[in-house]
């Protein structure tokens, strides 16, 4: 029987490489959580400055536009990167499951080669002792 630790050693460095990519992508998500937390204070201290100087009001009707865009792109590409963390999730699960495909066949096989190993040393066994029995019985 072939022996399946190379195999194993491979599937266990993709599934390492899988769980690297999901964990860059939920970095990027937590990234683009962070920035749009950081533009929704940005547009609130904005606010309260028009409220407190009106003579900057004609300037925050661009400022609020230009902010609604940003957020609106922050919101796509966290959408997006939900997707990607949601694909990535899928295909690291899937190289898990391959991976202890593997393991469990190459178990069964130890198992089993370790059986045989046994039953072989347990006839010798009772080869000699039957040896034994007969040099008894005859002397």
């Amino acid at each position: 029987m072939k022996d399946l630790k190379s195999l194993i050693r491979l599937h266990k460095f993709l599934l390492d490489e899988r769980r690297r990519s999901l964990q860059d992508l939920e970095s990027l998500r937590a990234h683009f959580d962070t920035a749009l937390a950081r533009l929704e204070a940005e547009v609130r201290a904005e606010k309260s400055t028009v409220e407190t100087a009106p003579e900057m009001a004609f300037a925050f009707a661009d400022y609020a536009a230009s902010a609604r865009e940003r957020r609106l792109k922050f919101i796509d590409s966290i959408d997006e990167s939900e997707r990607q963390i949601e694909h990535a999730r899928g295909a690291v699960n899937e190289a898990f499951q391959e991976l202890k495909k593997y393991q469990i066949t190459q178990a069964n096989r130890e198992r089993m080669a370790a059986q045989r190993a046994a039953r072989l040393e347990q006839a010798k066994l009772d080869e000699i002792g039957l040896i034994a029995y007969r040099r008894r019985a005859a002397g």
